[in-house]
């Protein structure tokens, strides 16, 4: 039979283990907001491209919000059209979402809309190489 103690013993472990989870993820949002604006740095230096909308809305709203809303959009956002134009779909917000460790932060469903649109544009190559194991790219 159990006693108190251990059940107090018991959950305060599952509450340690649970803190230690939301720590995780809350570092991993951290790392991945700084991944966003690594991306439209490079966009910059690397297309001449300034993606100055979305570096405002990363300031406002952080990098996992940010690209929760573009995801979750009706339409792709006007920098994803500029970046196809520029054949630069590897610095999208879909190709960051579908890499490790940063696949983690979303749903299938986000992830779903990601492969998609990247593959509708032909992108399937880099794409499975990003998708390793991630998720099946035949969707």
């Amino acid at each position: 039979m159990v006693n108190s103690k251990q059940l107090i013993v018991a959950s305060e472990k599952k509450a340690q283990e649970l803190q230690e989870k939301d720590n995780k993820l809350a570092d991993l949002e951290k790392q991945f907001t700084k991944a966003m604006v690594s991306i439209c740095n490079r966009a910059k230096t690397e297309c001449q491209y300034n993606a100055t909308y979305l570096l405002k809305m990363i300031s406002k709203e952080g990098g996992l919000k940010t690209a929760k809303h573009l995801l979750n959009a009706k339409f792709v956002s006007e920098g994803f059209e500029k970046l196809f134009t520029l054949k630069r779909l590897d610095l999208t917000v879909e190709a960051l979402v579908l890499t490790k460790p940063w696949c983690e932060l979303f749903n299938s469903k986000e992830l779903e809309i990601a492969i998609k649109r990247l593959n509708s544009l032909g992108y399937k190559l880099k794409l499975n190489e990003l998708l390793s194991g991630i998720v099946n790219p035949q969707v």
